[in-house]
């Protein structure tokens, strides 16, 4: 369910929607993505979560606990007690308490007192002050994952954008070239009639036009199908809209992706990793916790000083553990964690790495593709007259020509769709360094 902010931003981007006549951004399609994402939402309720268990803890801290309690007593009225706790980020464990006692009646009756209590395992003296510090840990890590999140989303939606008009053109493509198959039966047709042509050719002819409409069937279906789910499972929309072709600063885009490239630290992006840095985390846990362990024979002192009515009391306990018969097993075990925990380090340095070089590698492969097409439209430009001039010379048949039109359609689609991935390789290599998409930037 969506609230607060988020149904604000849902229904200024699905009312933007509707007020344009049912046309579909880009940037419209991104923002009710974001919007209606599950994966979102979860990740937004977990940094809600992780925001109210550090606001929790904190005002544990500051602010003491009241307590007011009434009990029978010899009197005609209950004496009632007013007690206050608070817990410091001071040592393993502690509480400090004041607690005043009320009697009323003939022999009106007070008392109060005010007390201190610490205790100190010397294994892990400050236990307390690490609660805090791990719920603050455990709050950045949720934020991360929000915008790695949102980052995917973001991704996935333009990606899914693509695809659908990718389809649309290639829908659009099979319908002209059903359409010219209809004029050359047509025109078949009228030659057979003045007996111009043989039956061959007719047959021929029907054929194409029968191959050319079952294709913009298919292409047809492809997009329509494509584009509901697009908008169902994407936007989260039951109404059918239009999407608006975008188009991209090529020649900026480009220099952008050249920069970035260039300026990859591979060793230094894999530490800087979300994974490896949560890794790490472990590892540095399960060494504090084997540490932990192998100190686990030293005492734990407890300290207690009061005042109240009665006056001033101090006291004070020294804990030793003489023998724990599984010491040495828990020693053993934390060592194992450990050695795991380490392992698990250089799994997750490793799918960095290798992550990050296939990022590298697509961003690569898309910029060779995008600055060959010169050289390769030049290519299909001349295959074309050739194959033209052959056609009319009778040196090229029907079918021969009509193959070369569909490779050459096909072509034209994809070089298309070139410039297009040079960009999701762009921002896939931009997710992947922990950087924000800056996607928006590059369109015209």
């Amino acid at each position: 369910m969506l609230t607060g902010a988020k149904w604000l931003t849902f229904l200024c981007a699905f009312f933007a929607v509707l007020g344009a006549g049912s046309e579909l951004t880009l940037s419209q399609a991104v923002e009710l993505a974001l919007a209606n994402h599950p994966d979102v939402r979860r990740a937004e309720l977990q940094v809600s979560l992780a925001e109210l268990q550090l606001a929790a803890a904190q005002a544990q801290k500051i602010f003491p606990a009241l307590s007011l309690s009434f009990a029978p007593s010899t009197e005609s009225l209950p004496q009632a007690s007013l007690s206050a706790t608070l817990s410091l980020p001071i040592g393993t464990s502690n509480k400090l308490t004041g607690r005043v006692l009320f009697q009323p009646g003939r022999s009106w009756q007070t008392s109060w007192s005010l007390g201190f209590s610490l205790g100190l395992d010397f294994a892990n003296p400050m236990a307390e002050g690490e609660s805090l510090a791990s719920l603050a840990q455990a709050l950045g890590a949720a934020r991360a994952s929000l915008a790695k999140t949102k980052t995917n989303v973001i991704i996935s939606t333009i990606r899914g954008y693509s695809d659908v008009l990718s389809l649309k053109l290639k829908a659009d493509q099979a319908k002209a070239a059903m359409e010219k198959a209809a004029q050359d039966l047509a025109a078949v047709e009228k030659k057979l009639a003045a007996g111009l042509v043989s039956d061959l050719d007719h047959l021929q002819a029907r054929l194409s036009f029968i191959q050319a409409q079952l294709a913009y069937e298919q292409a047809r279906t492809s997009y329509e199908t494509q584009k509901i789910r697009f908008i169902q499972d994407y936007l989260g929309l039951d109404t059918d809209v239009t999407l608006v072709p975008f188009s991209l600063a090529e020649e900026k885009l480009v220099a952008g992706a050249k920069e970035l490239l260039g300026s990859v630290d591979l060793e230094g992006a894999v530490e800087a990793a979300s994974e490896v840095q949560s890794a790490k985390s472990k590892v540095e846990e399960a060494k504090k916790a084997l540490e932990q362990m192998r100190l686990s024979w030293l005492p734990v002192l407890s300290i207690e000083a009061g005042l109240g009515s009665e006056g001033f009391r101090l006291g004070w306990a020294l804990q030793f553990d003489l023998f724990s018969p599984d010491r040495g097993a828990q020693i053993k075990i934390a060592e194992a964690q450990v050695r795991l925990s380490e392992l698990s380090l250089e799994t997750a340095r490793s799918s960095v790495r290798q992550q990050l070089s296939e990022r590298c590698s697509t961003l690569a492969k898309a910029l060779q593709a995008w600055e060959r097409l010169p050289l390769e439209q030049e290519q299909w430009a001349l295959q074309e007259q050739i194959n033209r001039t052959k056609y009319a010379a009778g040196l090229l048949s029907e079918s021969e020509w009509l193959d070369f039109q569909r490779q050459k359609d096909a072509f034209v689609l994809e070089s298309k769709q070139r410039v297009v991935d040079v960009f999701l390789a762009y921002l896939e290599l931009q997710a992947a360094l922990g950087e924000s998409v800056n996607w928006e930037d590059w369109l015209k």
